[in-house]
């Protein structure tokens, strides 16, 4: 099994920066969050991750990351909705080069 973060604290970090990009980037592009996503998408990332991707099968670790991914879901929800609803909230993010990254995010999502 190959193991993307070397420990818990560094997923919970990527988890925290990624979805303060990904929360800024579905705001740029007018998406909008609420309740019923910010309950039901962490569900269905758990799910998806654990049940449908198989994470079961790699036991205790495939658990944690797939609650590491639920976890990463609500957060983006969570800060997309604030963002809409008080614009003066300030979602931290490392200062490095977010244009680049959220030029990169946007390109992504119009090729799926």
């Amino acid at each position: 099994m190959h193991y993307s973060f070397p420990t818990i604290e560094k997923h919970l970090e990527k988890n925290n920066k990624y979805s303060s990009i990904a929360a800024r980037a579905l705001y740029a592009r007018g998406a909008k969050s609420n309740w019923f996503k910010i309950l039901v998408n962490p569900f269905w990332a758990f799910f998806h991750g654990f049940f449908i991707r198989r994470g079961f099968l790699d036991g205790f670790h495939g658990f944690v990351i797939s609650i590491n991914t639920a976890h990463g879901t609500f957060l983006k929800y969570v800060k997309l909705y604030h963002l809409q609803h008080n614009e003066k909230i300030k979602i931290q993010t490392q200062p490095a080069n977010t244009v680049a990254i959220k030029d990169q995010l946007n390109k992504v999502a119009n090729n799926i």
